[in-house]
């Protein structure tokens, strides 16, 4: 009986650690070439270009650590009170780029811009929250981890946007390496698991399927469920 357990819908954003030479870009970045919504995704392999971390945040500060393969100017978008870059380094023997982003107690948002990129661009970018590092790297939060572990069943008909979602076929679901999780597309089926079973208690899942999926686009969901959640979980 479900009144026996707590229950929460999820509408967490998971932050994607590793970003291909495909970023999202946003607009009304004045003087920043190729922040359009125009061109939703840019080929970053030769332009200068910007990323939308964050918007519309409660307080963002803190020091961020940025990776990435290749080199380019890096900056905080929205001059010098919106933040900093620190500590920036490049290593040409394995080509990979470090540096700080310190955001400013009260900020709201992260944008960056990347400028004079060199060699065949900037790939597998990833940006840390404060108290993370490349040893410890992860794409849920120890806080969120510890918050999720308190219930006994979690629901995640948001976190796939069961209501509004118009998938038909398996091949129209996000893969786990997309870009950004947002509209028009979706939080992945195999972030579900990924969760699950990092949780530190016993918490069994409550899964949706959109109303208009085929057949094989739910024996695919089972498929997933059956190989990748810990079989200790119930669904």
């Amino acid at each position: 009986h479900l009144g026996m357990y707590w229950c929460i819908i999820i509408s967490i954003l998971i932050s994607i650690s590793n970003i291909s030479a495909y970023i999202a870009i946003s607009d009304n970045l004045d003087g920043v070439r190729h922040w359009t919504r125009s061109l939703q995704y840019v080929n970053l392999a030769t332009r200068d270009f910007g990323m939308v971390l964050s918007t519309a945040a409660i307080d963002m500060g803190g020091t961020y650590l940025l990776n990435a393969q290749g080199n380019a100017q890096v900056t905080v978008y929205g001059g010098s009170s919106a933040g900093r870059i620190a500590n920036k380094m490049y290593n040409a023997s394995t080509n990979t780029l470090s540096a700080s982003v310190i955001m400013p107690q009260g900020a709201t948002q992260i944008m960056l811009s990347f400028t004079n990129t060199s060699g065949p661009g900037l790939q597998n970018i990833s940006v840390l929250q404060p108290g993370y590092d490349l040893t410890s790297k992860s794409n849920i939060t120890n806080l969120m981890l510890t918050h999720l572990s308190r219930f006994s069943i979690i629901r995640f008909m948001d976190w796939t946007s069961t209501n509004t979602n118009l998938e038909v076929n398996w091949n129209e679901t996000t893969p786990l390496n997309w870009l950004q999780y947002t509209p028009s597309k979706r939080n992945p089926w195999k972030t579900i698991p990924f969760i699950a079973n990092q949780l530190n208690s016993t918490v069994d899942i409550w899964i949706n399927i959109p109303y208009g999926a085929t057949d094989d686009y739910v024996l695919n969901v089972a498929q997933l469920m059956l190989n990748q959640l810990n079989p200790t979980i119930n669904i």
